[in-house]
């Protein structure tokens, strides 16, 4: 099998995943799969391999290991963690097929709290079926371009985190990405930079601290529920009811910077200890963080953005300069990191909400490429 473990998965699955089972135990979804790049098409025998290995995930369960571990670093309550444990996924939910034009149509439908977990090992499983008999990777090259990379961002002071799972090339090269990561200096003339995955998996394995909060589809989720007008607010509100005082990075691209930055009280700014950048010009949202929290009288200094839009060690540089250490950054770097091959372009794909009780969501985002959906009429 290509995923072996549960916690092969971003962390902000399982964050959302506990908020979900514990404020929305009834709610009921769909997930539909988006190929932004419609050149990239799929054939009838990936189609038959990606079946069965979607069938695989129903054997898939947190082992004793694992929650002992989870009980152990104390991510979430000890009550999500015996959830997990008798949790299955169904394959049953997932139904995909090709259309004429080999175009994958795939669709996630079930209960919020029983899907929710798909997404991202779907897309991996996507990513390496569509590439595993294309090239053969060197391993030990990949290992040399990656440390060489973590060794940039560490000798420029940028805090970076592997945010790389969906699309990543194969479980292997991720793993050998992590590794370059975890072998960069601890000591000398300059540091280790490298915080941490989103991979709960991996952050297990590793002994790293797992980065992630949450994702658009819980501030779309709540738009579909109690209408989009006051939805970043709503959802923002009902996150610290579930978490108090952790994973407070708030995401603010989903119907726009400006709808969000509207919506961001002044409260919410204070307890919240820092957004993220997902979309749009990144080099503006610097200037528009700062001017945003200045008019509240709080430090720029003392909160966190996290920048996670198709990032390159090349465009973190830059982002860096203009954050010029007015506030603390850090960059959540993806595919660059785990399917960068020269020459060969990663697949370019997404699974997002699409509906919750039977009304349809939609995201608008900073960037026209990035909106999905249809508008919901509430």
């Amino acid at each position: 099998m290509i995923i072996n473990s549960i916690l092969d998965n971003d962390f902000y699955k399982f964050t959302m995943m506990h908020a979900v089972w514990v404020k929305y135990p009834k709610a009921h979804v769909t997930y539909k799969f988006i190929n932004r790049s419609p050149n990239d098409t799929f054939t009838p025998s990936f189609l038959e391999k990606l079946k069965i290995r979607i069938q695989e995930l129903k054997n898939i369960y947190l082992t004793e290991e694992e929650f002992k571990w989870a009980h152990g670093v104390s991510l979430l309550p000890s009550e999500f963690w015996e959830y997990l444990r008798n949790f299955r996924y169904n394959p049953d939910y997932v139904e995909c097929h090709l259309n004429e034009n080999g175009q994958l149509e795939l669709q996630i439908a079930g209960p919020w709290h029983e899907t929710i977990l798909f997404e991202v090992p779907l897309l991996a499983l996507i990513s390496q079926t569509y590439f595993e008999n294309k090239d053969a990777i060197d391993l030990k090259n990949y290992y040399k371009r990656t440390y060489e990379k973590g060794l940039r961002l560490s000798k420029n002071n940028c805090l970076f985190t592997e945010f790389g799972t969906r699309r990543r090339r194969s479980y292997d090269v991720q793993k050998i990405v992590i590794e370059s990561f975890m072998d960069l200096p601890k000591v000398g003339e300059f540091q280790s930079t490298y915080i941490g995955t989103s991979n709960l998996h991996f952050s297990r394995i590793y002994n790293t601290p797992p980065i992630g909060t949450m994702a658009h589809e819980w501030i779309m989720g709540h738009a579909g529920m109690f209408g989009v007008e006051g939805s970043n607010a709503k959802a923002l509100d009902v996150w610290l009811e579930v978490f108090d005082k952790k994973y407070l990075i708030a995401l603010t691209d989903t119907y726009t910077r400006e709808v969000f930055f509207k919506e961001f009280t002044e409260k919410l700014a204070k307890t919240y200890s820092g957004i993220r950048q997902d979309s749009g010009d990144p080099i503006t949202f610097v200037q528009e963080a700062i001017d945003f929290y200045t008019q509240f009288n709080i430090d720029p200094k003392t909160k966190t953005v996290v920048f996670s839009d198709n990032l390159t060690v090349d465009r973190v540089l830059d982002i860096e300069k203009k954050v010029n250490k007015r506030f603390k950054s850090i960059y959540g770097i993806g595919t660059h990191f785990t399917n960068d091959i020269p020459g060969k372009r990663a697949l370019n794909i997404v699974i997002k909400l699409a509906s919750i009780n039977g009304h349809s969501v939609f995201k608008l985002t900073d960037a026209k490429d990035k909106a999905i959906g249809q508008r919901n009429p509430q």
